[in-house]
C-alpha cells in the first residue's frame, strides 16, 4: 500500500487567493468594480406554452404516476377484493411546479386507503413550468377493476 501525502503547506490559501485573483479578474474582464457593479438585464420573458404543450404535460404527468396508483390500488385491495370503480382528481398547480391543491372530486368506490395513497402521491408530484401557478387540472378517470373471482368449478382444478 502506497502511503498518503499531506497537503502541501500553504494548499488551502493558494485556492483561496486563486478564487480571489479569478473574482478580481472577472470583474476587470467585465469592466466592472465590486463596488459599482450594474444589474444584470432582464431576462426575456418565455412565450406561453401551447395548449398542446399543457395536454403532453399533463398526460406525461398521469403516464408518470400510473405505477404509484396501481401500487395505490393494490394496497386498498389487499383483503378486499371488490375494491374497482372510478376516481377523479383535480389538481391545482402552485408555485415552483408544486402541486398547492389535490381533492378528489368523484369517487365510486369509497375506499380510504385508496383516496389517501392517489392524494398523497399527486400532492407530491412536480410539474414542469409549462403549467403556471393557479391552473386547475382535473385528470382523467381512474378505473380501477377487481379481478374476477374463479369460478367454483375451476378452485380445485390443476
Amino acid at each position: 500500500m502506497g502511503r498518503e501525502r499531506a497537503p502541501a503547506a500553504g494548499a488551502d490559501r493558494l485556492m483561496i487567493r486563486e478564487a480571489g485573483f479569478l473574482a478580481v479578474w472577472l470583474m476587470a474582464a467585465c469592466g466592472g468594480s465590486s463596488s459599482h457593479a450594474t444589474e444584470p438585464a432582464p431576462a426575456p420573458e418565455a412565450e406561453p406554452a401551447t395548449e398542446a404543450q399543457q395536454v403532453q404535460a399533463i398526460a406525461d404527468a398521469v403516464n408518470a404516476e400510473a405505477a404509484a396508483a396501481t401500487g395505490c390500488w393494490n394496497k386498498a385491495s389487499a383483503g378486499h377484493p371488490g375494491v374497482d370503480g372510478r376516481v377523479v382528481l383535480e389538481i391545482e398547480i402552485g408555485q415552483q411546479g408544486k402541486t398547492a391543491a389535490a381533492k378528489i372530486v368523484s369517487d365510486e368506490i369509497g375506499n380510504q386507503v385508496l383516496r389517501a395513497c392517489l392524494l398523497t402521491t399527486w400532492r407530491a408530484h412536480q410539474w414542469p413550468p409549462v403549467l403556471s401557478p393557479g391552473t386547475v387540472i382535473q385528470l382523467p378517470p381512474y378505473v380501477f377493476v377487481a379481478p374476477e373471482p374463479p369460478a367454483p368449478d375451476e378452485v380445485g382444478a390443476p
